[in-house]
């Protein structure tokens, strides 16, 4: 009898692990390999409240894993200021072991292990157009302390039979955020079930809540609210259901929400990502189902209180650029048993007075959780093949077929496929860049004892000086060669500060050599005069004027416009006051002083406060836009220096922030199916450097090369290393897919190819990669601010030199309308 029931006990066991058997599939190596290696979690971070609640603390915020009546767990991030300023207890160490109240909790998640499952289509339907995923989503079934932090799982069933185990690792990377660490197996197979995405979300307390409750920012694409956006944008309305973001459109891989009423902001970012695809995205169906999409999204849905969303692999909607008409995208794993994805999150909690503030602590603890590779670079020998490249491209022209010289310049473009020069009409500013590239080729020749740089340099500007010049002060901006004319075309107030800019930089090179060139002098006083009399009585002025110096009306004097003029717009206001400011230090006019702080007031009090810059760029609609912002910095920068006043600091470090964001600080392979050689650099993961350009598209281009001697200047103003990292970040980083050290085959040293698009993993670009004359402008500039200012090119060359030396040498330079040092 004993042995009949051993065999029975024994017989009975097997069943029962063969039954567990069915739902156990073990991690692979490298995910359990990952797991191993989490960071073990500091001192005091890991508690016990009284209530026997287990949490993580981390600076001012704590992470709640609340037990419920079946025990099972839900999440609750804790406010603890809020929590201290709410009970007796007033410091904040206090409260720590607390439990939280109702106006302390920030965010919840009642059944944090989520997954969206697409069952098969009916053979009728291929393309997808009448599924509906199933969102199958569950408590935490078990809570497990670990000594980097906590592990929680559940296992999660579709209403089909497929069964998933969401397993969340939850560590602390630094003291910025909680980050987790999630792994999704399938564990069992329906026949009906096709694929899977999972999602960490979170709400924000309240009921009847309104997207226009909150404040967004994902960098490069969506900037408080939706105002300013394009139609047809990414988040241009908010009557959807939801708003997924692509990762690759954005700058950093992260979502911010901030509540207006509780001031309590969350940030989610997908943390150092992997990402890659295994098939070409722009032929692809709307929805599709594979194992090689190592890629999420990042956005908000209304459910039917926004919620925070990271989706993973992605969902795109309403709009994605991908496909022809905006519409949405869906990509999901496949439901086979014993696959898996895993993806590391930072989560981020804060509580700010404005979205200003939010959108710079946010971005800052994000990029430094980041901590971006930083590419080696030479940044000397970057300036020097530029110049000598200036040589090669320019060229003069006799329209006339007299035998004298009419025009000057380098052509609109060259095509980087095989080198050739491209038609040979000049724009002075913007993408033309004629003067200000003459400038450098002025004081390259001064300072290398180059004779043809020195007179390219002069001949450029003179062309301009003599041709362009109107008596309304207001010059005429584009030239043709073939019709040795000025093309019919605005003078946006853009183009031309660059011009002039660019001439008032040449004067005072030319100045300082004794080459006496009054014209010059008096052709930008003209344009500060012009300034001064055409401001608005509000300190603005309009994006684009006639040739006769009035707000520009498409069709009048036989100019005509397009749906991106826009000329009354207001919004570009920042762009002339550093010119202005430079021509007060060269002039010691009063009038130009107090008309570049009438419009710094104007930009402060109007622009400021919306947490984002518009319409910097005259052939893009007047939407949001990156360029705006470097305007923006520069002005800002520009007032301090001038002024000291605090206001224009802090007004900078948004600028700063909101520049800084659309540039892409990690790296994705990109296919390049026509091996075209502008995309050879792109199929290994080198987009970082690169910046998008503007709401309403993923074109992408280097323009952010302008502004590391602006980041510089921060750090030397604020002392924080955050600025210096960032300046060296875009100093070297945005130079990676120039051809400066020979590695990428083009026919010249300084070729980089602009507005470019891989954010759909397939490498496009204008005529399929070309150079425009400020691709190499962007990277020269700060080089030479550098080196005027502090007497190095290189920012690691000065990290050891105190920050009093460096402030006394800024403040020695100036904004650059002082006399030029050789």
């Amino acid at each position: 009898m004993k042995k009949i029931l051993i065999i029975n006990l024994v017989f009975l066991m097997i069943l029962l692990l063969q039954a567990c058997g069915k739902n156990e599939v073990t991690l692979n190596k490298d995910t359990q390999k990952t797991i191993d290696e989490l960071p073990k979690a500091p001192v005091n971070t890991l508690i016990s409240l009284n209530n026997g609640t287990k949490s993580m603390v981390f600076e001012h915020f704590r992470l709640d894993f609340i037990k419920n009546e079946d025990e099972t767990y839900r999440l609750q991030l804790v406010n603890l200021e809020t929590l201290a300023n709410s009970t007796e207890d007033s410091q904040i160490e206090q409260v720590h072991q607390s439990p939280a109240n109702e106006k302390s909790i920030a965010f919840y998640q009642e059944q944090p292990a989520i997954v969206y499952v697409k069952p098969y289509a009916d053979e009728n339907d291929p393309l997808n157009f009448n599924v509906k995923e199933e969102p199958v989503a569950e408590a935490y079934e078990t809570l497990e302390k670990r000594n980097y932090g906590y592990m929680a799982s559940s296992i999660v069933k579709s209403s089909n039979g497929s069964e998933f185990r969401v397993q969340d690792h939850y560590y602390i990377a630094s003291n910025k955020a909680i980050n987790m660490f999630r792994v999704v197996q399938v564990l069992k197979v329906s026949k009906k079930d096709e694929g899977f995405a999972s999602r960490v979300s979170f709400f924000a307390k309240g009921n009847n809540r309104s997207m226009h409750d909150f404040d967004y920012f994902a960098p490069a694409v969506w900037y408080k609210d939706d105002n300013d956006v394009v139609s047809g944008a990414i988040a241009d309305s908010y009557r959807t259901h939801a708003i997924h973001i692509k990762e690759t459109r954005l700058g950093l891989p992260l979502m911010m929400m901030r509540d207006k009423t509780s001031q309590n902001l969350i940030s989610i970012s997908h943390y150092r990502p992997d990402i890659s695809t295994d098939i070409l995205e722009n032929g692809a169906k709307t929805w599709e189902v594979g194992e090689g999409f190592q890629y999420g999204a990042l956005g908000i849905t209304k459910n039917p209180n926004p919620q925070i969303d990271f989706v993973y692999p992605a969902t795109e909607e309403p709009i994605s650029y991908l496909t022809q008409g905006g519409s949405y995208i869906k990509r999901s794993h496949p439901i086979n048993k014993g696959f898996s994805h895993s993806y590391h999150l930072s989560i981020r909690i804060d509580n700010t007075d404005d979205y200003n503030e939010a959108m710079i602590n946010t971005w800052k603890a994000h990029f430094q959780l980041e901590n971006p590779e930083i590419a080696e670079v030479d940044v000397d020998t970057v300036y020097e093949v530029i110049l000598e490249d200036f040589k090669l491209f320019t060229d003069s022209y006799d329209t006339n077929g007299d035998g004298t010289m009419d025009a000057i310049g380098m052509p609109w473009e060259i095509y980087i496929e095989n080198g050739r020069l491209g038609p040979k009409t000049f724009q002075m500013g913007f993408v033309g860049q004629q003067i200000p590239a003459a400038y450098h080729m002025l004081r390259y020749g001064l300072n290398q004892n180059d004779t043809m740089s020195k007179e390219n340099g002069i001949d450029i500007i003179d062309f301009w000086v003599e041709r362009a010049m109107t008596p309304s002060g207001m010059p005429m901006v584009w030239y043709d060669t073939w019709s040795d004319s000025f093309r019919l075309y605005p003078s946006f107030l853009r183009i031309a500060t660059d011009g002039m800019e660019g001439v008032l930089d040449g004067y005072r090179v030319a100045q300082a050599y004794n080459i006496n060139k009054s014209e010059w002098l008096e052709a930008v006083k003209n344009y500060a005069d012009f300034l001064v009399e055409n401001q608005n009585d509000n300190g603005s002025f309009y994006r684009a004027y006639d040739w006769n110096g009035n707000l520009f009306v498409s069709g009048a004097n036989g100019i005509p416009g397009d749906q991106n003029t826009q000329a009354s717009s207001e919004k570009n206001t920042a762009i002339p006051v550093r010119f202005l400011i430079k021509m007060y230090e060269l002039t010691s006019d009063e009038r130009y002083k107090e008309t570049a702080l009438k419009a710094g007031n104007y930009v402060y009090n109007e622009l400021y406060p919306t947490g984002k810059y518009v319409g910097g760029t005259p052939d893009n609609p007047n939407t949001v836009d990156k360029e705006a912002g470097v305007y923006a910095m520069y002005a800002y920068n520009a007032l301090y220096a001038l002024t000291k006043k605090d206001k224009w600091l802090e007004a900078a470090e948004q600028a700063a922030i909101f520049t800084l964001s659309w540039t892409y600080c990690y790296g994705f392979p990109v296919y390049n199916p026509q091996d075209l050689l502008a995309g050879k650099v792109f199929e290994e993961p080198k987009t970082d450097g690169l910046s998008i350009i503007a709401t309403g598209h993923s074109g992408a281009d280097n323009f952010n090369a302008y502004i590391y001697y602006e980041l510089f200047k921060l750090y030397v103003y604020t002392g924080d290393l955050f600025y210096y990292d960032s300046a060296l970040f875009i100093q070297n980083n945005t130079k990676k897919t120039m051809n400066w050290n020979e590695q990428l085959g083009y026919k010249y040293k300084s070729l980089i190819a602009e507005a470019t698009n891989f954010a759909d993993f397939v490498f496009r670009s204008a005529n399929n990669g070309v150079w425009l004359p400020w691709s190499s402008v962007a990277n020269i500039e700060p080089i030479a601010n550098m080196d005027q200012t502090f007497n190095e090119t290189d920012v690691k060359e000065l990290k050891g030199v105190s920050l009093n030396e460096l402030r006394s040498m800024l403040d020695a330079y100036g904004v650059g309308g002082k006399p030029y040092q050789k």
